[in-house]
C-alpha cells in the first residue's frame, strides 16, 4: 500500500471518529407508566425536535425508562433544571412525544446518561414557577373544597388526581394548606374527608 493511501486512511479515520462515529448525547426519562410513548417518538423543546426516544423499557413494575438520543447540537440546551412530560406530537405523525423545557437556563450542564423523573402535565406546567405554584395550588384546593361543600359527596376524579399531584410535589405545602383550610374541611362529607386524608397519607410525612 502506498504511503499516500496510508496517510489518507488515517486522516479519514480521525475525521470519522471526531465527527461521524461519536455517540449521540443520551439521557433517561423515567415515568411510572409508558403513557403511550414508543421508540422513535420525538423529543420536543419549544416545538422543535431535539432528539428521539431510542427505547422504552420496563425497569420495575412502577418505573418505565425512556432512553433518549439527542441531536448532537441539542445537548447544550439541556441542563439539570430541565423538566419533561409527555404529550401529542401534533407537528409530527400525531403520536406521542416527550416535551421538555428549562426552568433555569443558567443551571449546571448534565453528563451523558443523566436521569430525569418525568412529570404529569399539571406538575410540568407549574414546575418552573417556584413558590408561586404553592399559591396556585392553595387557590385551587380552596376552590375544590368549597365546591364539594356546596354540592356534597366526594371529590371528582379529576380534582383528586390534581390534588395528588400537589401532595406528591410538595407534601409540606399540602399539609399546611390542609391546616389553613381545616375549618372548611370540617364541613365536607365523610367520603371527601377520607379522600383528603388518603391523599395526605400517600404523600408521606
Amino acid at each position: 500500500m502506498r504511503r499516500y493511501d496510508i496517510v489518507c486512511g488515517i486522516m479519514c479515520g480521525i475525521v470519522m471518529m471526531a465527527f461521524g462515529c461519536s455517540r449521540a448525547p443520551s439521557l433517561r426519562v423515567m415515568f411510572p407508566s409508558p403513557h403511550g410513548l414508543e421508540a422513535g417518538d420525538r423529543v420536543m423543546m419549544n416545538d422543535v425536535a431535539i432528539g428521539t426516544i431510542r427505547e422504552v423499557s420496563l425497569e420495575t413494575p412502577s418505573r418505565v425508562v425512556c432512553s433518549v438520543d439527542l441531536e448532537r447540537h441539542a445537548i447544550r440546551f439541556i441542563n439539570q433544571s430541565t423538566v419533561f412530560t409527555y404529550g401529542t406530537d401534533t407537528a409530527g405523525n400525531g403520536g406521542k412525544c416527550l416535551i421538555c423545557k428549562n426552568c433555569d437556563d443558567m443551571a449546571p450542564a448534565i453528563e451523558r446518561g443523566h436521569s430525569f423523573t418525568g412529570m404529569g402535565f399539571v406538575a410540568y406546567s407549574l414546575a418552573c414557577i417556584g413558590h408561586q405554584a404553592d399559591a396556585i395550588w392553595l387557590d385551587y384546593m380552596k376552590e375544590q373544597i368549597e365546591e364539594v361543600v356546596r354540592s356534597g359527596g366526594d371529590f371528582s376524579r379529576d380534582a383528586r388526581e390534581k390534588l395528588e399531584v400537589f401532595a406528591r410535589s410538595n407534601a409540606a405545602a399540602f399539609n399546611e394548606t390542609m391546616h389553613e383550610l381545616n375549618h372548611t374541611i370540617q364541613e365536607l362529607d365523610d367520603d371527601a374527608k377520607r379522600t383528603l386524608e388518603d391523599i395526605r397519607r400517600s404523600a408521606g410525612p
